[in-house]
């Protein structure tokens, strides 16, 4: 259950971390190039190739050096919560037959096995980063290299020449979430691999699904709930203390009562039995 919340919470991440993302370095890049080509057309140029190399090499590297980490993280996380979790529900019990040591270091052995998938994903955005630097500064170099020589040229003036040596840098670095976010897309779609492991694809029989209800007004003044014959059964079987007349086992035998206003009503068994 553990693991299932945490690759459930993880794809929270698709809409934060991998669309708004893209979305966002999409539109910056597209204007970025299209104010660039406008005050110097070579300087634009530049600029566009430089976004489809850091494009294409960054999502490759971030995924050679943490692609695997990425996808592996949410379930260690799982993991190790559940382990924790684990250990402290039965830390009475370990402590009475001397197996908290070895508890301890099964949650220790978990702990070091996410820390290093984290690690590894820390390194690949690092690495993704300095690859997304290095190349906004090349771009900076050689947009002043082409824009240099044509100062004095068709209205080509100073202030134009800090916008094209400016802009690279600033478009880059909105663009360095580009990899980041494949990365985080790898997370959430291993994560949502997972969940769609666990889950079957139909509903299993036994277990009522619910149509379209009728709407129904809700009556003023005190309510008397009556229930006649309610019982409860497992999907495939259960608790067999009654059978019902097809002779599937009931979890609850055939309840009937009637509860007025005030009144409280209690309800008893043993685990499992269908309270």
């Amino acid at each position: 259950l553990a693991r299932l919340v945490g690759d459930v919470d993880e794809q929270q991440n698709l809409p934060l971390r991998v669309v708004q993302p893209l979305v966002v370095s999409g539109l910056t890049a597209v204007a970025g190039v299209v104010v660039m080509s406008f005050v110097l057309p070579a300087a634009g140029l530049v600029l566009a190739v430089a976004l489809v190399a850091v494009f294409v090499l960054g999502t490759v590297v971030n995924t050679l050096v943490s692609g695997r980490a990425e996808r592996a993280i949410a379930g260690l996380r799982g993991t190790y919560q559940a382990e924790l979790a684990d250990h402290l529900a039965n830390l009475d019990v370990l402590t009475a037959y001397g197996a908290v040591a070895a508890g301890r270091e099964r949650l220790a052995a978990a702990d070091r096995e996410l820390t290093r998938a984290v690690l590894r994903r820390s390194a690949g955005v690092g690495v993704t980063s300095a690859l997304v630097v290095l190349v906004a500064g090349l771009v900076t170099v050689l947009t002043l290299l082409v824009g240099v020589p044509a100062l004095g040229a068709g209205g080509f003036g100073g202030p134009a020449l800090a916008v094209v040596a400016l802009l690279p840098m600033a478009v880059f670095e909105v663009v360095a979430m580009v990899p980041l976010a494949a990365g985080a897309w790898r997370q959430v779609s291993a994560s949502a691999d997972r969940i769609a492991s666990v889950v079957p694809d139909e509903v299993p029989a036994g277990i009522p699904v619910d149509g379209p209800r009728a709407t129904r007004t809700a009556p003023g003044g005190p309510v008397r709930l009556s229930l006649r014959g309610v019982t409860a059964s497992w999907p495939g079987g259960g608790a067999d203390v009654v059978a019902d007349g097809a002779g599937r086992p009931l979890a609850l035998a055939p309840v009937t009562f009637e509860v007025e206003p005030g009144d409280r009503i209690l309800v008893r068994g043993g685990s499992g039995a269908g309270k």
